[in-house]
């Protein structure tokens, strides 16, 4: 779990049961919504037109930042195909209940859907140079095998991601937020350790705010907090009311910081 006594590093202790690989029964019904031969030929259709390097989220270097890439992976992945947010959250046996059809049918869209994810994910990876594949990745190879693998050696995962995150909130301090948003999500930050991270990135570019520039700088925080129940509207409020508010800023720092 991260926690706010890691906010330098994520924990190395990163395994599917985690939130951010939980599955959801939301989605679950037991009336079926879709029709499978349906979204079996849209799947298909899909994957012999799309280009695949639209889902990847950044560039991969290094097998150490597989959760953070996989998190928007799944994001881009859940939103491109059809029923692939539901495949993404729900387990295979739900995700079979979703579909009217023949057996035969069903079984169709499932394989077109293991299909495009396997695919997608070690295309990807392969052309970054960060995996060479090995038989077939479903979701369940790839959370319970693949990015523990990834996170084996502890102290490499924690010097790299330790950087990665100092990268990800110089970032944020400049406007650019949604990187380093991501990057907490994924490894199951709660909103009290996003909101402590973001402020300390923003706290240690702007040392020199007076005390009135620090009450608008909070109260702002109050604002954003209280917008909305989710965490990613909360932080987006937040930035937008910095672009609009700049009074608080330190005379030395710039407007382009906050400008996308």
């Amino acid at each position: 779990m991260f926690t706010s006594s890691t906010a330098t590093t994520p924990s190395v202790s990163r395994s599917p049961s985690e939130d951010s690989f939980k599955e959801s029964s939301d989605l679950a019904s037991n009336t079926a919504t879709y029709t499978a031969l349906f979204v079996a030929q849209s799947i298909e259709q899909l994957m012999s037109r799309f280009v695949i390097q639209h889902l990847s989220p950044f560039e991969i270097t290094e097998k150490v930042y597989l959760q953070d890439w996989y998190y928007g992976f799944k994001m881009n992945f859940g939103k491109t195909f059809p029923t692939g947010r539901e495949y993404l959250s729900l387990p295979l046996e739900e995700y079979q209940k979703l579909f009217s059809g023949q057996p035969a049918e069903i079984r169709q869209v499932v394989n077109a859907m293991e299909h495009a994810f396997h695919s997608c994910f070690t295309q990807l990876l392969e052309q970054q140079k960060v995996m060479v594949a090995v038989g077939t990745y479903d979701r369940a190879r790839v959370e319970n095998e693949l990015i523990p693998q990834s996170q084996s050696n502890e102290l490499e995962f924690m010097v790299k991601n330790g950087f990665r995150l100092m990268e990800l909130q110089t970032k944020a301090a400049r406007g650019d937020y949604t990187p380093l948003l991501d990057y907490l999500l994924a490894y199951s930050a709660d909103s009290n350790e996003i909101w402590k991270t973001f402020i300390m990135a923003l706290a240690t570019t702007n040392r020199t705010l007076n005390w009135k520039q620090k009450e608008e700088f909070l109260d702002l925080i109050y604002k954003a907090r209280v917008s909305s129940t989710v965490i990613g509207e909360q932080i987006d409020v937040w930035y937008r009311y910095l672009r609009a508010h700049k009074a608080w800023l330190s005379k030395d720092q710039t407007v382009k910081r906050f400008e996308v």
